[in-house]
């Protein structure tokens, strides 16, 4: 994505123009772990630092009345209560995702359970670090070069994470280009297809 559109896109939803981005992308539910990460950024928030960040939340918040949803209201309030409301900004559904995970520098998905990590996925294609819990499908696509995992829940171990890419621009480019080769080498639709005829080969030669 070119700058002057990431310059944009940042403009359009009101961000810090050189503040780190950390993203967190998916429905707005319970499962998806929005309070640890909340919580690890307090903990970030907490700790002196050099690092200029900002948390986005992308998601659908409102329900079919137009309102917040009860969960988005109740993360709201959580946000406020650890003091982090201007650190934090909500953009609602978004249909531009590529181009916001594009102008984001660290992706966390702290999700409880994922049944498949197509999230994970576009955020490692764009070149991104993510930081995922070691649940459901993302230990089996995050590998130790191309991402960085910690067990669900420790908010702590999180913080520890974001904070190491964080303070390290290198670090974040270097895991953002191991995560683009291994979607390449393992995700992508030629390397699905091609695993998809060898198995049907397979069979038939049986």
């Amino acid at each position: 994505l070119p700058e002057k559109k990431k310059s944009q896109v940042r403009q359009d939803l009101h961000l810090p123009r050189s503040a780190t981005l950390i993203t967190l992308p998916g429905r707005l539910s319970p499962g998806k772990g929005h309070k640890v990460w909340i919580d690890a950024l307090a903990q970030i928030n907490d700790t002196p630092s050099t690092a200029s960040w900002h948390g986005l939340i992308v998601g659908e918040t409102r329900g079919p009345d137009g309102k917040d949803s009860e969960y988005s209201h109740d993360l709201k309030e959580y946000i406020g209560q650890k003091g982090l409301a201007e650190k934090i900004t909500f953009t609602g559904y978004r249909s531009d995702l590529s181009d916001i995970l594009q102008c984001s520098d660290i992706v966390v998905v702290p999700s409880i359970r994922e049944a498949f990590g197509l999230t994970v996925i576009e955020a490692m294609a764009a070149r991104k670090p993510v930081v995922g819990s070691d649940s459901g499908s993302i230990p089996e696509i995050i590998d130790s070069k191309s991402g960085m995992l910690f067990q669900p829940d420790n908010s702590s171990a999180l913080a520890s994470s974001i904070r190491l890419l964080l303070e390290d621009a290198e670090l974040r480019s270097s895991i953002g280009q191991a995560a683009r080769r291994r979607v390449e080498d393992n995700f992508s639709l030629d390397v699905h297809v091609r695993r998809l005829t060898d198995e049907y080969n397979s069979i038939l030669e049986i």
